[in-house]
Parts: structure tokens; sequence; C-alpha cells
């Protein structure tokens, strides 16, 4: 049986609706060691993130783009156990979809 440390997480970035912005979230993201695959969704601002939980941390990825201003949002129900992890840290708005 293989197993694997990859994980998804899909997040909501207040403002990210052009191109640039998404280019901008990709880079972010792509510095973030442990992080595979990031996809932007414009026309949602929707953000799914791919990474390696033995590299990446969902608190380490959020750091990220709080620390280039984005506020983030929502996450799917499937996140919010990752959302623990990230928690203790930071008290905050959440809101399932």
């Amino acid at each position: 049986m293989v197993t694997t440390d990859l994980k998804t997480v899909s997040i909501f970035i207040h403002g990210v609706s052009c191109e640039p912005c998404a280019a901008h979230v990709k880079w972010v993201l792509g510095k973030v060691p442990g992080v595979r695959e990031v996809n932007v969704e414009k026309t949602n601002s929707h953000t799914t993130v791919d990474y390696h939980s033995s590299q990446a941390s969902f608190s380490r990825i959020i750091s990220a783009l709080e620390e280039r201003w984005y506020q983030v949002g929502g996450f799917t129900g499937r996140d919010l156990e990752v959302l623990r992890e990230y928690l203790p840290l930071k008290t905050w708005k959440v809101k399932a979809y």
C-alpha cells in the first residue's frame, strides 16, 4: 500500500479577480516549500493548493498569503479538518461552504 502526504486545501482569497492578482498568488504560494500546485479561479476568488504535508503546513500557506496582505476567508468542509492545525494560532471567522 502506497501512502502519500499530499493534501489539498481550497481557500477563498478576497480580491483575487484579475490575471495579475492570480499570478501573484501563484507566485507567493509557489515559494512555500512543499507546495506542489496552485490553481486560482478568478471568477470566484477560490484558490486550490496541493501540498506535501511533510514539507508544508496549512498555517504556513495562510501565513504566506497574509504576509502579502491578502485576506483569507472560507474553506470547504473537508478543509476544516486541516484548519484545526491553524486555529490555535489565530482566531478568525470561518465560513464552511
